[in-house]
């Protein structure tokens, strides 16, 4: 599995999820952003990265099975 990080200073787009959904499904890669705003609450309120990068791959992971239990198709360990 590839991971990637994005960083932007602004909101994602709106299409980011879907996107980001679509990739993981077809080429098992895992990507998570983090804008200004993530990155001084990281900072700041000194909240562990790792525990944070965490939840947004569980949120990534969970919302593309989601995407495809609505599509009427389901994900199998070969």
């Amino acid at each position: 599995m590839k991971f990637g990080v994005f960083v932007s200073k602004q909101s994602e787009p709106r299409t980011f999820k879907e996107n980001v959904n679509h990739i993981f499904l077809k080429d098992d890669l895992i990507i998570v952003r983090f804008c200004l705003a993530e990155l001084e609450e990281l900072l700041n309120k000194k909240i562990n990265l790792l525990e944070c990068l965490e939840k947004k791959i569980t949120e990534v992971t969970t919302n593309a099975s989601h995407s495809l239990g609505y599509s009427g198709l389901q994900l199998y360990d070969a």
